[in-house]
């Protein structure tokens, strides 16, 4: 018989309200040698080392620990359809859910993007997790995570089945017509390269080709349907990603600026920046930290707009119109690099600013 340790419940009455985001509900325990068992945990063993979030969401630095966080329900309310819940963070090492109840514990299988892709529980691209909750039971849940390295913000939730379906669906529809613009500016781009057969367009096109990419990369969607059996694949892309689409940043900067007429110091730095991206790219397949490759990788990318953006500048003597649209596209861009770089080096900024904010800089 295992016995729980009194922790604040949260009471669901969906009949009142359709989405709780789980907060200070939330206790966290850090395992740092990943040696804790769910069942000791249950049983009390470690409760003097939880600590109760503060956060929006979960937030966890760069490291190697496994985090478990616990909180327990009790369902108010009489459902014919499961409780869902929510880790909106698609990027997750590995990921596993116990329950307690019944004086029994009960477990998922092990899931995350260390893993192929049809581990994962749902066809979503975050992971979810179907409750069926009897009302009037106390139910005691505990997450086990292990970012392997990273940083991560994951906002917590919990959803009515009908209300989490409506929001995938919109969400999904937002999606399909983001992508569906990066497709038609690619394909539009293409048209124009073919036609005109000039530099700018071919290097155009690759350039937002790339970008789309990254966005695809991030949102999780490359995995669940670019390369779901390769989990070693999916993480590298996302070095790999910025580092390509920071040097064709560089690339199309030159040809569209045309530095080799107006500013040729300036094309040599430039030039400097994608050996410097070149000797990332490489560093990203060795053995270093995964929270050293982060740094550098997002540090050079910012480095690369932003010597890109001081160029224009220095441009606009030169060509005051390419310049100043040169500016006004790639400043948005520069923006978007930065709080995306805070967010995933584990900054003050939420998890919604890595999701979107690439995106809007984008378009």
């Amino acid at each position: 018989s295992l016995f729980i340790k009194a922790q604040p419940v949260l009471p669901l009455d969906f009949s009142e309200q359709n989405e709780y985001k789980l907060t200070e509900n939330l206790f966290i325990l850090e395992d740092k040698n990943g040696k804790f068992s769910p069942s000791d945990i249950f049983l009390g063993k470690y409760d003097s080392l939880f600590s109760q979030n503060k956060n929006s969401e979960l937030r966890f630095g760069f490291s190697q620990s496994v985090y478990w966080v616990r909180f327990s329900l009790i369902n108010k309310s009489i459902l014919g359809k499961p409780i869902i819940l929510e880790l909106k963070n698609s990027t997750i090492n590995k990921l596993q859910l116990f329950s307690f109840h019944h004086n029994s514990v009960f477990y998922t299988d092990e899931t995350g993007d260390a893993l192929p892709y049809h581990t994962r529980h749902s066809g979503d691209r975050n992971f979810i997790y179907e409750l069926f909750l009897v009302s009037g039971k106390e139910y005691v849940f505990l997450l086990k995570i292990q970012s392997e390295g990273d940083a991560l913000n994951i906002p917590v939730n919990l959803y009515s089945y009908n209300v989490y379906n409506n929001k995938i669906g919109q969400e999904r529809l937002l999606y399909g017509i983001f992508y569906g613009v990066i497709i038609t500016v690619i394909i539009t781009t293409l048209i124009f390269f073919f036609y005109f057969k000039n530099k700018h367009s071919l290097l155009y096109l690759v350039f937002v080709s790339l970008l789309g990419l990254l966005n695809f990369q991030m949102d999780g969607l490359s995995f669940q349907y670019l390369w779901p059996n390769f989990p070693a694949l999916n993480n590298q892309m996302l070095l790999i990603l910025p580092i390509l689409t920071s040097i064709f940043t560089l690339l199309f900067s030159d040809a569209y600026l045309n530095l080799k007429k107006n500013l040729p110091f300036f094309r040599r730095v430039l030039f400097v920046c994608i050996i410097i991206n070149i000797i990332t790219f490489i560093f990203s397949f060795t053995g270093i930290s995964v929270q050293n490759k982060i740094y550098i990788t997002f540090a050079v990318a910012g480095l690369s707009t932003t010597i890109a953006i001081i160029a224009a500048i220095f441009n606009i003597k030169h060509d005051r119109i390419v310049s100043l649209h040169f500016l006004s596209a790639f400043f948005a861009l520069f923006l978007s690099i930065a709080l995306i770089s805070t967010s995933i080096l584990g900054g003050l900024f939420p998890a919604i600013i890595r999701e979107y904010s690439l995106k809007i800089g984008m378009s």
